[in-house]
């Protein structure tokens, strides 16, 4: 495998281990700190209390401190299987040696672990540069490790020690990450593409976001998320149809939305409504991702939504127009230059690419909404082209999950409809691979009856929801105003 070799140290090549072996130099001072006290709460839980053992007046004998101890070092060393999210080399040292004891089933305190340290000291220093010499390790554990910070609660206590775990994974994959955002820039600026260094640093990635294991959440605590969301029930992001949000809920986090329709059908003005229906519910950052139409020509449909004026105005000659129009022209622009927006209007998008734009931007930004213009445009490494779009569509679900809110994606439906006498599409109209409609959380069909006969009415539109995990599958009526690229409820206009 090819990796890139990092000019500002040597060239040396950026492999998975050279990023873990890199130091939290970056990473603030306030951060540092407490990162490092949550470190060492962890490590103080893995080497305290000895055996103590609680009686009650009456004589009962209360679980030992040492048996509660246990359970809280046995959940500790499952979810933390690789010391090097402690970044600090003593820790790591420490922690690895809790782990050669687990193996060899000798008991994990204070005294094995400072002896097996003095032991393996010298051999450990040539690969963890910054480890606390020997001859001083009794005095950081006695300094750092406090017992009276032992967890000594009862089992629902644990949670305590879970939490600490967790925001130390939090920590140590923002900060890798970030080093790995580090190495694109300056693979960026010297003169890699894109897509070449997606495929040097997406490995590298994958691997860190996958360290922090997956948690087992008991149907218990499943339950009681599920009456939570009911008690405090929110409606997702609205797509400003409420035809539309009655049926679908709303857009939720973590869901994939697909909007399907042929050609002319109305797909892009229906996405443009939603990107400023959402922009003007919330002011997250909306990513618009044009893989059929330049930026310059999104633009002018969004501002011929926002203003009103028929989007062929904006292809004529400024100094044709009237003074009227040239106002409300430039009104729309400062406004749609203030709106949380940033279009990305690149071809042959991969989803790699994609993902990697997105983790960048949300280092920086919350992001509140993705839309993908169109899905079958997207490229995935596959032989058959079946399988890429299963690629495509599973890699979009996935994105929703990752980045945490919800993605629209358009599809084009199969020209089969064409064929038949009621040609309202159907979901296994969608074209080219059943992943489509098996991924998405909710599957939305756009049909024109005026597309098929002229003497239908041109501003009546049918959002037919044919798939929705959410509720019920039916049909939201808007009206579509095509000069302006605009949908409304039907009433609203």
């Amino acid at each position: 495998m090819t990796y890139f070799q990092n000019p500002e140290d040597g060239y040396k090549e950026v492999t998975f281990e050279y990023i873990m072996s890199q130091s939290w130099e970056s990473m603030n001072d306030d951060r540092q700190i407490l990162l490092m006290s949550r470190i060492r709460f962890v490590l103080t839980q893995l080497l305290w209390p000895s055996s103590i053992t609680y009686t009650y007046k009456d004589g009962s004998t209360a679980v030992s401190l040492e048996q509660r101890s246990e359970a809280v070092k046995i959940m500790i060393l499952k979810m933390i299987p690789d010391p090097r999210v402690f970044i600090d080399d003593t820790c790591i040292r420490l922690f690895e040696i809790c782990l050669e004891l687990r193996q060899e089933q000798k008991p994990i305190n204070f005294e094995n672990v400072a002896d097996l340290y003095h032991r393996t000291a010298e051999d450990k220093k040539k690969v963890l540069k910054k480890m606390m010499p020997a001859h001083h390790i009794m005095l950081w554990m006695t300094e750092n490790l406090d017992p009276y910070h032992v967890y000594y609660g009862g089992p629902a206590m644990i949670h305590v020690v879970e939490d600490h775990i967790n925001r130390i994974y939090d920590d140590f994959t923002s900060l890798r990450l970030s080093q790995i955002y580090r190495y694109k820039e300056i693979a960026l600026a010297h003169g890699y593409s894109l897509k070449e260094i997606d495929d040097l640093f997406l490995e590298s990635e994958n691997k860190i976001k996958d360290m922090k294991p997956k948690p087992n959440v008991g149907l218990s605590q499943q339950l009681n998320e599920l009456w939570d969301s009911m008690v405090n029930f929110k409606q997702g992001l609205t797509s400003g149809l409420d035809n539309l949000d009655q049926i679908t809920k709303g857009w939720k986090d973590g869901c994939l939305y697909v909007v399907a329709g042929r050609p002319a059908m109305g797909k892009t003005a229906v996405s443009l409504t939603f990107a400023l229906n959402a922009m003007r519910a919330q002011s997250k950052k909306v990513m618009f991702f044009s893989l059929e139409m330049p930026s310059t020509q999104l633009l002018k449909r969004l501002a011929s939504n926002w203003s009103g004026i028929a989007h062929s105005i904006f292809d004529q000659p400024y100094d044709t127009l009237s003074d009227g129009f040239k106002t409300r022209m430039a009104e729309s622009f400062s406004q749609i230059n203030g709106m949380p927006l940033e279009i990305i209007d690149r071809a042959a998008l991969s989803i790699e690419e994609m993902r990697s734009i997105c983790d960048v931007k949300k280092r920086s930004e919350d992001i509140g909404l993705i839309i993908v213009d169109y899905l079958q445009l997207m490229t995935a490494p596959a032989m058959i082209r079946e399988q890429e779009i299963s690629q495509i569509s599973r890699g979009l679900k996935a994105l929703a999950k990752e980045i945490g809110c919800p993605v629209i994606a358009l599809a084009q439906i199969n020209r089969g409809v064409e064929q038949r006498a009621n040609k309202r599409p159907l979901l296994s109209d969608l074209r080219e691979s059943g992943a489509i409609e098996q991924d998405a959380d909710v599957v939305m069909m756009l049909y024109r009856e005026h597309a098929y006969d002229d003497l239908a009415s041109e501003t009546d539109m049918e959002i037919i929801v044919t798939k929705n995990r959410h509720g019920e599958c039916k049909t939201a009526h808007v009206e579509f105003l095509g000069s302006c690229q605009r949908i409304a409820d039907r009433q609203s206009f």
